[in-house]
């Protein structure tokens, strides 16, 4: 059952803002920016779940920015187009274009529906945002405009604020994977003890490292259940990724100490060789859809 949902126009940081609150979390949208989510707000114990930039103002991207030069904070849209990467680096083309592409939106009765359009290949990309008594459901399409099978990976950049009691939870299914430290690459059967399949991650299982230092991991096998999760003990409140493993198969970590961690489901596996593997990213149908949802959930932590 969908909550009330009230649906505001504001601004945020100089830019236009849609603002969509119940009872219990309130979410801000840049549509302008990316149709970047840059507030998820935990009414229950007035928690702000996003990394936040200290930055007054935000700058709108002009169409082939770099990501990296612009704000790193809340919750970009990630759509790899695999095209770009006769074009561009990997980080980039890992990036993708709608992160910073203006979206098309309008109100709907349980919140906002968002919609950007490739200025260059034949894709769009919709999502329909709206909240509940437990946190926030976004339903995605990806449309192929081409008579040709799309390739992509999609991924939900979200910045969530670590701190020293940060843990992190994921299935018990996921056996192997691939740790990556500072651009160090290890395979990590045996190598990954704040990473095992079930485990909890939690600040005794750590190596104590310098703040701002920077923990990669990614599970290279695809999940058999679709969710992963964020606790913060310091407010007693836990916040669950769900998603259908069957689009949305696989999953990594990156970790910023002491500034903000990234749970990234995604659809496909990126790097300069497997990118190109066709059971490691998902396609869009010629003249068809991809569609899967996604959702944000808090609860205490119990």
């Amino acid at each position: 059952m969908v909550d009330v949902c009230t649906y505001q126009k504001s601004k945020f940081k100089g830019l236009d803002a849609i603002v969509l609150e119940n009872e219990r979390v309130r979410a801000v949208i840049l549509p302008e920016y990316g149709g970047k989510m840059v507030s998820f707000f935990d009414k229950e114990v007035e928690y702000e779940w996003l990394y936040q930039t200290q930055d007054s103002k935000l700058q709108v991207p002009p169409y082939g920015a770099n990501f990296s030069d612009y704000n790193s904070s809340g919750f970009d849209e990630l759509f790899s187009c695999l095209h770009l990467e006769s074009r561009t680096n990997g980080e980039e083309a890992l990036h993708g274009e709608v992160w910073m592409l203006p979206w098309e939106y309008k109100a709907t009765y349980e919140g906002v529906a968002l919609q950007v359009h490739s200025p260059e290949f034949p894709y769009s990309l919709s999502k329909n945002i709206c909240l509940h008594s437990e946190g926030i459901t976004i339903k995605y399409e990806a449309m192929n405009k081409s008579d040709e099978a799309f390739p992509f990976i999609w991924s939900p950049h979200a910045l969530l604020k670590d701190d020293a009691d940060t843990e992190i939870k994921v299935p018990g299914d996921m056996e192997k994977g691939m740790q990556q430290k500072e651009g160090e690459t290890t395979n990590t059967d045996s190598d990954r003890p704040s990473l095992r399949a079930g485990a909890t991650v939690n600040p005794s299982q750590r190596k104590p490292v310098e703040s701002a230092t920077v923990e990669k991991f990614r599970f290279t096998e695809p999940l058999e259940e679709g969710w992963c999760s964020l606790v913060q003990p310091n407010v007693n409140r836990k916040l669950t990724y769900r998603f259908p493993q069957k689009n949305v198969p696989y999953l990594s970590v990156k970790r910023t100490r002491g500034e903000h961690i990234a749970l990234a489901p995604s659809t496909g596996v990126y790097d300069s060789d497997s990118a190109e593997k066709s059971d490691q990213v998902s396609f869009i149908p010629a003249q068809g859809v991809y569609t899967w949802t996604f959702n944000m959930e808090v609860k205490d932590h119990k």
